[in-house]
C-alpha cells in the first residue's frame, strides 16, 4: 500500500508540475535563462523558447513580471522550458483585429501592419533613429533630418535644406538660394543674383 500511495502522489505531482502559469522573477540575459515564480515556488535558470535558433537566430528577451508558461516533460522542473508570454491586466492586448500584426515597445515606439489595407506604419519615438545599412550605403532618418550615404557622397535632408557632399565639393538648396562650393571656390545664386568667389564662368 505504501509504495502505490507513494506512485500515485508522485504521479500527480508529475502531472500538476507538466504545465503551469507564472510570471518571471529573475533574468540572466548572458546565458538567455529566467526564474520563473510558480506559486510559492521559484524556479531554477530555465532557458526560454525562441522562434530560430540555427542559421537563422532570433532574440527577443522576456522580462521581469512577465507572464509565461513552464512546460515540464515528465513534470520534471529541472527538464523544464519557458514559454513566453500571456497577456494580464497589468499588460492587456494592444489590439482586437484579426488582420493587424503589431508591436509597442518600452519607449512608445511601435510597428503595425495592416494586412486588410496592406499599410505598414513604422512609429518611431522622436528621440529615436531608423538606419538601413547594405553594404556601403546607409539611409539614417532622425526626427530633424534624413541622411543617404555611399562612400564618400551624402545627401542630408532637413526642413530648410538639401545638401549633398562629395569629398570638397558641397551643393546645398534652400528655399531662397543655391549655393555650390569646391574648395576655395563658390557659386551662389539667389532669386535676385549669382555671385562668385575664387572663380569664373566660363560660357563657351
Amino acid at each position: 500500500m505504501m509504495e502505490s500511495s507513494f506512485a500515485i502522489t508522485e504521479l500527480d505531482r508529475r502531472i500538476s508540475n507538466l504545465i503551469q502559469v507564472g510570471i518571471v522573477a529573475e533574468a540572466d540575459y548572458p546565458n538567455a535563462k529566467l526564474k520563473v515564480k510558480l506559486g510559492d515556488v521559484t524556479t531554477d535558470w530555465l532557458p526560454w523558447l525562441t522562434h530560430r535558433a540555427n542559421n537563422d537566430t532570433t532574440w527577443w528577451a522576456p522580462e521581469i513580471g512577465e507572464q509565461v508558461i513552464v512546460l515540464a516533460p515528465s513534470g520534471e522542473l529541472y527538464q523544464a522550458v519557458i514559454l513566453p508570454s500571456l497577456y494580464q491586466s497589468a499588460y492587456p492586448a494592444i489590439d482586437n483585429k484579426v488582420d493587424v500584426s503589431k508591436t509597442i515597445y518600452k519607449d512608445g515606439t511601435f510597428t503595425k501592419y495592416d494586412r486588410e489595407n496592406h499599410i505598414l506604419t513604422i512609429d518611431v519615438n522622436s528621440a529615436g533613429k531608423v538606419e538601413v545599412i547594405i553594404g556601403a550605403s546607409t539611409i539614417t532618418m532622425v526626427d530633424a533630418s534624413i541622411e543617404l550615404k555611399n562612400g564618400a557622397s551624402t545627401i542630408t535632408i532637413t526642413d530648410a535644406s538639401i545638401e549633398h557632399k562629395n569629398g570638397a565639393s558641397t551643393i546645398t538648396v534652400t528655399d531662397s538660394n543655391i549655393e555650390h562650393k569646391n574648395g576655395g571656390s563658390s557659386i551662389l545664386i539667389t532669386g535676385s543674383s549669382i555671385k562668385l568667389a575664387s572663380g569664373k564662368i566660363d560660357l563657351n
